[in-house]
């Protein structure tokens, strides 16, 4: 079983471009990697460290969502999205299931793992 299973639904009315992955620990997700509008991919990964990632509008416009997450060995898991990622509640042990539901509000945050959403808590994009 991964580590970090994430599910990304698209809701944003948007076909929509992977244009980052840091680092790239993901087995099905690669910058290029797409998910049509009203769309729903799940990506996995077998990382224990922090892992990003950004989709953005693939027509070139200016929306995008960053994802951040992390499944440690010894310690919670956490996860995070930027505005309107939808992160949805999540378990703080074990394996990471993450659901990401893009263009709804965040429902939990990188400290608060079933709520409230606390943008605060978040670390920067790309941080180890």
């Amino acid at each position: 079983m991964s580590r970090i299973t994430m599910t990304v639904t698209n809701n944003s009315g948007l076909d929509l471009n992977c244009t980052d992955v840091t680092p790239n620990t993901f087995s099905n997700l690669s910058i290029g990697t797409t998910i049509a509008k009203n769309g729903k991919n799940t990506f996995n990964s077998e990382s224990a460290d922090r892992v990003y990632c950004t989709f953005t509008e693939k027509d070139g416009g200016s929306g995008a969502w960053q994802m951040g997450m992390t499944a440690p060995q010894s310690s919670q898991n956490n996860a995070q999205g930027t505005f309107n990622a939808g992160l949805q509640g999540y378990n703080k042990h074990h394996d990471l299931i993450i659901s990401y539901i893009l263009g709804t509000p965040n429902q939990a945050s990188w400290a608060e793992p079933t709520g409230p959403d606390d943008p605060s808590s978040n670390v920067p994009y790309g941080s180890r």
